[in-house]
């Protein structure tokens, strides 16, 4: 009954937290679902980050404190990731990079390199300043306006 199924997610979330699981997908215990927050406040390597669902954190990723990632993001392994960065919904980062403190990710960005210099915005695939990025984006819509 339900209470069976409450017992079995309580027994699975302790296995969790001692494996030090970082995120759990699951689609019937509800149980699971509505801890997600106590289990990220006790197995996340470092305090005050949030992890939103659907992302996909892989091994060996360091994520420093007061860092945000939104939902549907994977980091690819080995990657460190800075102190109070903000990682909007879909962004894709490959593995072994860095990625400086106080990095902002727009929507959908993919970062392919290390973000060395901290405090940058970065928007597109490949990632770039965000400011480049729509001067580019202007620059392509003057082209297909001269057609």
């Amino acid at each position: 009954g339900s209470f069976e199924g409450a017992y079995i997610a309580a027994e699975v979330l302790e296995g969790f937290s001692m494996v030090k699981c970082r995120g759990i997908f699951s689609t019937h215990l509800h149980d699971l679902a509505a801890s997600v927050d106590r289990i990220n406040e006790s197995t996340l390597p470092k305090g005050g980050v949030r992890i939103d669902n659907l992302c996909q954190i892989a091994h060996n990723v360091v994520i420093g404190k007061n860092t945000v990632i939104a939902a549907q993001t994977g980091i690819a392994g080995s990657t460190t990731v800075g102190e109070n960065c903000i990682f909007a919904g879909q962004v894709g980062i490959t593995g072994h990079i860095k990625i400086a403190d106080h990095t902002t990710l727009a929507a959908k960005s993919g970062v392919i390199g290390n973000v060395r210099q901290p405090g940058e915005t970065l928007w597109g695939i490949p990632a770039i300043k965000h400011r480049m990025y729509l001067k580019a984006f202007a620059k392509l819509k003057q082209l297909a306006e001269e057609e």
